[in-house]
């Protein structure tokens, strides 16, 4: 530590890191349902962030919340649309974030939605047969799910059926863009190449992680009923434009 005497100056030589100056901080906040009150260990819980520029995820994180359900991140400036997901929420997006350098920027992310048990980011029957079959169980049971478990009280019970149901129906904001084979967020060459290899009769089950109804509905990009170089160039647009 160097100590001054009143009126004395001295330069100091500081070397900065310019990684350091390209970064931006978020201090972000989310709103969890169902929880009993605002500063609990219910808030807790892991989100993962995408951060999609020209259509394409540049940078993907993984964080948790604290019991306020607050989280600070470190992240590349820029201007970006941000994703945000709970592994039993439905994903919240939020486009033209814009992230100064070196500078701290508050974000709130508003509520996210409980009751995607499966976690693909739709709430529907699906979920509702895992509730059912999770239903009255603690931890440590033989069907226990944590995943049915949506406002974090360490029981499935009626509660979380009426989260569910509340929500039922309900798709999130960064779920199943049409052209988005690989499910990775974003429309990329990678779809592009996924769709080229599925024109030429190569199983969906070989190239894509989506069931064969999910990626047959998002197959189809420009919705004429028919998947083919159409759609490809469809992609294209999305892409380039």
């Amino acid at each position: 530590m160097i100590e001054l005497q009143p009126g004395e100056t001295r330069e100091l030589n500081v070397a900065l890191n310019p990684i350091a100056l390209l970064q931006s901080y978020i201090f972000g906040s989310v709103a969890l349902q169902g929880r009993p009150s605002s500063d609990c260990i219910g808030n807790v819980i892991s989100l993962t962030m995408r951060l999609i520029q020209n259509g394409q995820v540049v940078h993907t994180a993984e964080v948790s919340t604290s019991t306020r359900a607050t989280f600070t991140i470190t992240v590349p400036s820029g201007t970006y649309d941000v994703c945000i997901k709970g592994a039993t929420t439905l994903s919240r997006r939020l486009n033209n974030v814009v992230f100064v350098p070196a500078t701290p920027t508050s974000v709130d992310f508003g509520t996210l939605l409980e009751g995607d048990a499966n976690n693909d980011d739709i709430i529907n029957v699906l979920d509702t047969v895992l509730v059912g079959q999770a239903m009255g169980t603690v931890p440590g049971d033989p069907y226990w799910n944590d995943s049915c478990d949506f406002n974090r009280d360490g029981i499935v019970d009626e509660v979380d059926l009426i989260l569910l149901q509340a929500n039922f129906g309900k798709v999130g904001d960064c779920r199943g863009q049409l052209g988005d084979l690989d499910d990775d967020g974003a429309v990329t060459e990678a779809d592009i190449d996924i769709l080229k290899k599925y024109i030429f009769d190569y199983p969906i089950s070989e190239i894509s992680p989506l069931s064969e109804e999910e990626f047959l509905r998002r197959a189809d990009v420009n919705q004429d009923g028919v998947i083919d170089v159409g759609d490809i160039t469809a992609m294209k647009i999305i892409i380039y434009s």
